[in-house]
């Protein structure tokens, strides 16, 4: 039995237009398809099955970009990953034992966790993330420029000028996934704009308001025989009225590539 939909809030989020605000509840279907050379990465449909959005990137072996596009194939917005990478001579700082032999010191599985995907914390007994969060403390470590970060751009474009919103995790040690969203115009990021929160492992979360815990719109796993046997992911999304949708779908994208992202 399907749950009931989220909370209702009264909230107007036309982040890309209002073109793609629905007066009523959006309930859409999202499909993670296995990459193929002529298909998108992910379907977006409407509750009479009709195409709404694709989103393209994997498909094309494009790594760090992820383009929105409606259902005729017009750019509506790129995702681009933030690419962080540390100079030779920090490195050589940070982790000078690293070049020797690889252990268990807190520093050598932080750029271990840096160089393999921050998903490699999840695996992390408590005993390891408190010495590895000890281990940052003391050498007053910046890890908010490792955390992983998508920045979100109008259109085909990912010049500065068109950039909309970004998108990372709320904190470097995390056990369940957390993402904060920063519209573009606050340059600082002493607070965010949105929160997207939940168990990714179990395909469930929500997005909210920051500075609100109903959420604005959820997501859920929808399962399928026919899903199952192709190897396809297929989610259930509710948005409330007047949020935007395609901001929606972005954020699904982006927390789907923080968080399986090897």
């Amino acid at each position: 039995m399907e749950g009931p939909p989220p909370a209702v809030v009264s909230a107007y989020v036309p982040v890309l237009g209002p073109q793609f605000c629905f007066p009523n509840h959006a309930d859409l279907t999202v499909t993670k398809t296995p990459i193929t050379l002529s298909g998108g990465d992910f379907v977006v449909t409407d509750s009479n099955g009709g195409v709404v959005f694709k989103v393209q990137g994997r498909a094309m072996r494009v790594r760090d970009r992820r383009v929105l596009v409606d259902a005729v194939g017009n750019p509506i917005l790129t995702m681009k990953e933030k690419i962080i990478s540390l100079s030779p001579p920090l490195r050589g700082h940070l982790f000078p034992s690293l070049f020797c032999q690889r252990g268990t010191h807190p520093k050598l599985f932080l750029l271990h966790c840096f160089s393999s995907g921050i998903s490699s914390l999840h695996r992390l007994e408590a005993s390891q993330l408190m010495a590895l969060k000890s281990f940052q403390q003391e050498k007053g470590l910046g890890l908010r420029t490792l955390h992983k970060r998508w920045q979100v751009y109008r259109g085909d474009s990912t010049e500065s000028k068109e950039l909309l919103f970004s998108v990372k995790r709320s904190s470097f040690l995390q056990v369940q996934t957390e993402l904060h969203v920063f519209m573009a115009q606050h340059s600082r990021e002493d607070v965010c704009d949105f929160k997207v929160f939940g168990n990714y492992s179990d395909r469930m979360c929500t997005v909210s308001l920051a500075n609100s815990s109903a959420a604005i719109a959820q997501m859920s796993r929808k399962y399928t025989v026919t899903n199952l046997l192709l190897r396809k992911d297929t989610f259930k999304v509710t948005v409330l009225p007047n949020v935007d949708c395609a901001f929606i779908t972005a954020l699904i994208v982006i927390l789907d590539e923080i968080t399986d992202h090897k």
